[in-house]
């Protein structure tokens, strides 16, 4: 039986061992609408450091290191059909070493690689995104390759605000709509289906 993001996320919690969050347009539809967004297809989990996510070993539940994050996902639902190519050009954009480099000069670079380093997408949809926080400072913890939105302050981090509009709880960072403008700009609060980071 295929799973929603919604059963997915509430069958997920349990298997993780220690603190997180749910942010990114998870959050989003939380905040805003009091409901995940119907035409998302992922959710994006935070793990603070220390945190494990685990699954018993006959659980229908896959997870697929991917390339900053970990996918899971349910072995019943549709295959995903992504473009192998854009998604490795994709992740060759967050990378230090090509900031500043256009459009152009990114996929030149990226096809000297491609074929040792692409990863074949294994994994369903709809998934979740497991990503692994570390620390940057005394003060913040950050996602290295993402550091333009994934800063965020350990206080917030440490004292989430517990959603509980789905009908279980959710932990979301403290000031959300704070990281929420800043991800997504000061219009957030209007809903836009055609929203996507592109390449």
């Amino acid at each position: 039986m295929a799973k929603d993001l919604k059963q997915m996320l509430k069958e997920i919690i349990p298997c993780i061992d220690g603190q997180f969050v749910l942010h990114d347009g998870g959050a989003l539809g939380l905040i805003r609408d009091h409901n995940l967004i119907d035409y998302d297809n992922d959710l994006d989990i935070y793990l603070l450091p220390g945190s494990t996510i685990e699954f018993p070993k006959k659980s229908q539940y896959k997870l697929q290191e991917y390339y900053m994050d970990t996918k899971v996902f349910h072995q019943d639902n549709r295959p995903n059909y992504l473009n192998k190519w854009r998604e490795y050009c994709a992740y060759q954009r967050t990378l230090p070493q090509f900031k500043g480099l256009s459009r152009a000069q990114i996929l030149h670079e990226s096809s000297h690689t491609y074929y040792d380093m692409a990863k074949n997408p294994i994994f369903t949809t709809p998934y979740i995104d497991i990503y692994k926080l570390k620390v940057k400072n005394d003060t913040e913890y950050h996602i290295p390759e993402w550091d333009f939105t994934s800063c965020f302050k350990m206080e917030d981090c440490h004292n989430p605000i517990i959603n509980e509009d789905l009908g279980f709880k959710v932990p979301l960072l403290n000031n959300t709509e704070v990281y929420l403008e800043k991800q997504y700009g000061k219009h957030w609060r209007i809903p836009n289906s055609e929203f996507s980071y592109k390449f």
